[in-house]
């Protein structure tokens, strides 16, 4: 009698250390699919991103194609709601990102593709922005109660020549056509890249940031 219930016993827990094998064997299985699973939900993000927004990034700039900058736009729409649906440490990391190219495409990038189609009006439009840039650090440097502001005048007066050295020399290469003007234009960029590294070099003046208006 005792024999048989020893039996019955050991085959009961035989059988329950098999159910426990068994439930472990299926919650393993299933904890390796979650890492499988997000691998392809992040190579499908990586792939939408390059096909459906960068390309058609690219393409717009290049084009000026209204119907790149659109689609692009809703990608990243798109892209931003099923980032959500990630796990919270990684959806955090991406949305950010994600939101700041949302708005650097439906604004600065929409500017730049409109002048896709028309090489001279960048090129103006880049000489404008870059003077600008000159003319607010000219105005931090006199704001500035730092003595290094008087370090900032002598780099500041160059790079203003040269960015009107070089507004010339593109106009004329440009209207004549002639290759020897290169030469100028590339002098030029030269000189003003050597004047933003000396301004780069110098040290902070120590002005807040205006605020926009």
């Amino acid at each position: 009698m005792r024999l048989k219930s020893l039996t019955t016993l050991n085959t009961l827990l035989l059988i329950a250390i098999c159910f426990a094998l068994g439930a472990t064997l299926w919650w393993s299985e299933h904890a390796l699919e979650r890492p499988y699973q997000l691998m392809g939900q992040y190579l499908s993000l990586s792939q939408r991103f390059q096909h459906q927004v960068a390309n058609n990034i690219q393409d717009y700039l290049s084009s000026g194609d209204a119907l790149r900058h659109n689609t692009a736009l809703t990608e990243l729409k798109g892209l931003a709601e099923d980032v959500s649906a990630l796990p919270g440490p990684f959806a955090n990391r991406l949305q950010p990102s994600l939101e700041q190219l949302r708005q650097f495409t439906a604004t600065e990038l929409l500017a730049a593709g409109k002048l896709a189609g028309d090489p001279q009006g960048l090129l103006l439009q880049a000489e404008r922005e870059i003077a600008g840039s000159l003319e607010q650090l000219h105005r931090y440097a006199a704001q500035g109660q730092h003595e290094a502001g008087t370090q900032y005048q002598p780099p500041l007066f160059e790079a203003s020549r040269q960015l009107l050295r070089l507004s010339h020399a593109r106009a004329r290469l440009t209207a004549s056509g002639n290759d020897e003007l290169v030469v100028e234009v590339e002098q030029a960029l030269q000189a003003l890249a050597q004047e933003a590294q000396t301004l780069d070099v110098l040290p902070l003046l120590g002005v807040a940031s205006e605020q926009k208006s």
